[in-house]
């Protein structure tokens, strides 16, 4: 009897060993092996990544990572999302180049919050870029019912009226935007036009436009076209419910909105340095681009895309939830450069544009190295309609550092004021400062199409498009131009 016993002991510790051995080998193949072993040696790890499904896809956008920022901004929606967590997704879909899922994010956001404005402007403006007039009119309007004391956001809807004809109503939100915004010297032209007091073929913003301040400055990194009627190769028509000839917004709470950390991803893809392209075509049994045709609607759009505020991205973070008070309080007890920066575009996205600039100067006598400050105050004097004074503190940005973001607003200037060997110098300036910098190509595209350079125009505008986040009809200048 003994010796069975022992026998059976001896069985049953082969086959113990036998299963640790089995379990070491999983463990070392399989993470959750590992973690089961930790598990019931005590030892398991319970760090986990913190940070919600929007957070990771909005810090994936930042980092260059646009397919996990695509992924990650799918899963926050498939959880229970609210009209801001909505909202956030389809600025993350936006900036990542996937426009189908930024409208199904923000239709869902309007779904989920009917008094939240904001996914109807993103919606709206999105539109208007598609020359999807209807929709952009429903959108817009609906937002001015909500929200109907923002300021610029009148501005945006007369002009969508405007192109489709309306002209009394965009008289009445033009003249609704210059009770928010007496300043606003875009709103006057636009009056002026919708009054007939200027051509009806004339743009809105020709001959010396005026910056755009766009509401939602997350989303729109590619930004609203110029309100000038644009023939498109192939216009998207979605079937909307017929606007109203006249805006009628009724007063509402307005939601506080949670704004999402703007993208700032240029390196999205590693181009090489571009060298300056020969201007003599490759011979080709093709004939010669006539660029004549396409070169006052090239100079429209790029004019157009150009007014919004955030066309070279440079815009840093900002809160949108705290009051024109609360900003201002925050201002005057703030001490780094970075903090006013942020307080700073907050009060120039809620269109308080003397705070937005007495912060960024505030800024520039903290950090006077930096080239940022000069920049922004740049920018908030085009809101303004000072373009003098934003070419100052351009110019001044450009003596501390060489950077893409000032050269290509430069080079817009330069363009507005019919210099258009300038406008390319400065356009190639910034392209040589940074050759990941999509806006420097598709300006520097845009201007050699103007200049009838069409070799140069098909370089720079297919880099814009490798680069991502082009405007819309940057395809369509570069077919025209024989790309």
């Amino acid at each position: 009897m003994l010796a069975k016993d022992i026998e059976r002991l001896i069985i049953r510790v082969s086959l113990g060993l036998a299963a640790v051995v089995i379990v070491a080998a999983v463990v070392s193949l399989t993470p959750p092996g590992k973690q089961l072993l930790e598990h019931l040696t005590g030892g398991f790890d319970t760090t986990t990544d913190a940070r919600s499904p929007i957070q990771q896809a909005e810090d994936a956008l930042t980092a260059g990572d646009t397919a996990s920022a695509r992924l990650f901004a799918a899963q926050a929606m498939q959880g229970s999302p609210d009209a801001s967590m909505a909202y956030r997704a389809g600025n993350v879909q936006l900036s990542a180049g996937d426009e189908k899922a930024a409208e199904a994010d923000y239709l869902a956001g309007e779904r989920l919050g009917a008094s939240f404005p904001w996914n109807f402007i993103a919606l709206g403006q999105l539109y208007e870029r598609e020359d999807n007039l209807l929709g952009a009119d429903e959108n817009l309007r609906a937002a001015t019912n909500i929200a109907p004391k923002v300021q610029f956001l009148h501005y945006d809807l007369g002009t969508v009226e405007l192109r489709e004809g309306l002209r009394a109503a965009a008289a009445a939100d033009f003249r609704a935007e210059l009770t928010l915004s007496p300043d606003y010297a875009p709103a006057r032209d636009g009056l002026a036009q919708a009054l007939g007091h200027a051509l009806p073929t004339v743009a809105l913003t020709a001959p010396k436009p005026k910056p755009t301040a766009k509401l939602i400055i997350h989303p729109l990194v590619a930004p609203s076209p110029s309100p000038t009627p644009i023939p498109s190769p192939s216009p998207t028509v979605v079937a909307q419910a017929t606007p109203t000839a006249t805006p009628t917004p009724t007063p509402t709470p307005l939601a506080s909105p949670t704004a999402p950390p703007t993208p700032r991803a240029h390196h999205v893809k590693i181009i090489q340095r571009v060298a300056t392209p020969t201007p003599t075509p490759a011979p080709s049994l093709e004939p010669a681009p006539d660029l004549a045709k396409v070169s006052s609607d090239a100079r429209s759009y790029l004019l157009g895309v150009g007014q919004d505020l955030n066309f070279t991205r440079a815009l840093p973070d900002a809160d949108l939830t705290d009051s024109p008070a609360a900003i201002k309080t925050k201002i005057a007890s703030a001490r780094s450069d970075a903090e006013l920066l942020r307080l700073g575009t907050g009060a120039l996205l809620q269109g308080d544009l003397v705070t937005a600039a007495a912060a960024y100067r505030a800024a520039a006598t903290i950090a006077p190295n930096d080239w940022q400050p000069p920049y922004l105050e740049g920018l908030t004097a085009q809101a303004l309609g000072d373009e003098s004074g934003s070419r100052s503190w351009f110019l001044a940005s450009a003596r501390i550092a060489d950077r893409p973001e000032t050269y290509t607003s430069l080079a817009l200037q330069a363009l507005n004021d019919g210099d258009i060997s300038s406008a390319l110098k400065d356009a190639r300036q910034a392209v040589n400062d940074d050759p990941n910098f999509g806006p420097a190509h598709f300006t520097a595209g845009m201007l050699a199409i103007i200049a009838a350079n069409a070799p140069l125009a098909r370089s720079e505008l297919s880099v814009a498009i490798v680069l991502g986040r082009a405007p819309q009809r940057t395809g369509y200048f570069l077919k025209a131009a024989g790309g």
